[in-house]
């Protein structure tokens, strides 16, 4: 049985904190199943 995963790493712009970093989320598929995560890492654009 084969099954396929994706990784994607995205900044959420709309979550900007006044300090000017915003959060990095991480959204995982596997076999069609979603899960997104909000690792406590930040990032400053």
């Amino acid at each position: 049985m084969r099954q396929t995963f994706n990784v994607l790493f995205f900044v959420r712009k709309t979550k900007t904190v006044k300090s000017g970093e915003t959060p990095i989320m991480l959204r995982i598929t596997i076999a069609g199943q979603l899960a997104d995560v909000l690792p406590t890492e930040t990032l400053r654009l």
